[in-house]
């Protein structure tokens, strides 16, 4: 007989590692950056054997067009020039057919390409042309759907946020996580107030979910037209409506728009990372950030450091003391570049921002600065 006691210990902990599950795996994608799935071709010849073997050699300038339009800016993807397929072999480690169907003379097929990332950044780099070779650090979108009778993120029916959680593409570059949208959520984080752009209600889901970004997509469907998406983002915490897309309908079902609509957004999340890796990207960042040093020589190698960085267009002392200063900077990307540029000159940006009052009564964030060594 089954220790009634041990039982309900047994499901306690099911219920915990399916918690568990559903936070880090079930909400959140981690893309292979240099593997390109289900590369589509059709090819007719002479016979199946040579149709095989043009299908091959088409498929994979297909997928090294595709890997580009992933890793490449849109000005460098559109100069883009595909390069013989005998350069193109050089780049990739393996492939696999994953589907196939041949007559007597036509092949179709569907294949995954894996590449060398060192080979592709080589090639590009000998083209003077930069690369995203890393995915960003995650996202939290929060799905927000308007209708007539308002605007929700947490109530059961909100089709926007199912189009989301069904969306399994691995093929970008942008880490997503979705909040769980439990009670804790909810407590934590009341419509009412995300709506109303709280940044403390945005910083406990930054918190709980171990993200530094959010962004806001608010769907608003026009029926037969389709759906524009409301893009809101937070720039040195507080809340600002930055883009508007728009998905047109199709003669499929409705899901199948939401479906469309999630890779759009998508889209503006890889394009904007792609802005930011590049060092071209046009969002102004004004940050807060507090220093510390131990002498003045040490302070004035930091602001040295600071002007080195080119996507930094000002800075402006608030406050400085004997060991300590304030400063405002306005940055050209994301905060997550911003951390990159620094650590390369040897500054480390706290891992988390805090957030402060300031005169005008608005929240906004500050990061405190130190020297790597």
């Amino acid at each position: 007989m089954v220790n009634k006691f041990n039982f309900r210990i047994c499901i306690f902990a099911l219920v915990i590692a399916i918690s568990l599950f559903s936070t880090s795996d079930l909400y959140a994608n981690n893309p292979d950056m240099f593997k390109i799935e289900n590369v589509i071709v059709d090819i007719e010849a002479e016979n199946a054997v040579i149709a095989k073997e043009k299908a091959i050699v088409k498929a994979r300038k297909e997928s090294f067009r595709k890997l580009a339009k992933k890793i490449l800016n849109d000005t460098d993807f559109s100069n883009l020039k595909i390069p013989n397929d005998l350069t193109i072999g050089s780049m990739i480690r393996d492939f696999e057919i994953t589907d196939e169907q041949a007559s007597t003379t036509r092949y179709i097929g569907s294949m995954d390409f894996r590449y060398y990332p060192e080979s592709v950044n080589s090639y590009f780099g000998q083209k003077k042309v930069k690369t995203v070779s890393e995915t960003s650090k995650p996202v939290l979108v929060l799905p927000f759907f308007q209708t007539d009778r308002g605007t929700t993120l947490w109530l059961d029916y909100n089709p926007w946020r199912d189009a989301w959680k069904n969306n399994r593409s691995r093929d970008g570059l942008v880490q997503v996580y979705l909040p769980i949208g439990d009670l804790s959520d909810i407590n934590d984080a009341p419509e009412d107030k995300l709506i109303g752009g709280d940044f403390e209600s945005v910083e406990k889901l930054m918190n709980k979910y171990h993200v530094n970004d959010v962004v806001y997509f608010v769907a608003n469907s026009t029926g037969q037209k389709g759906i524009k998406i409301f893009v809101y983002e937070f720039v040195s915490g507080r809340m600002e409506h930055t883009n508007t897309l728009n998905v047109n309908a199709s003669t499929g079902p409705i899901n199948g728009l939401y479906a469309q609509a999630v890779e759009t957004a998508m889209g503006f999340l890889q394009d904007r990372w792609k802005r930011e890796a590049t060092g071209k990207s046009s969002r102004n960042l004004r940050t807060e950030i507090s220093i510390s040093f131990r002498t003045m020589r040490q302070w004035i190698d930091i602001q040295k450091k600071l002007r080195k960085v080119a996507n930094i267009s000002s800075q402006n002392i608030m406050s400085l003391d004997n060991d300590s200063a304030r400063i405002t900077i306005d940055y050209q990307g994301t905060e997550s570049g911003l951390r990159s540029d620094l650590a390369d000159l040897g500054l480390i940006l706290g891992d988390r921002a805090e957030s402060i009052k300031g005169s005008d009564g608005v929240k906004r964030l500050f990061y405190y600065l130190r020297l790597s060594r």
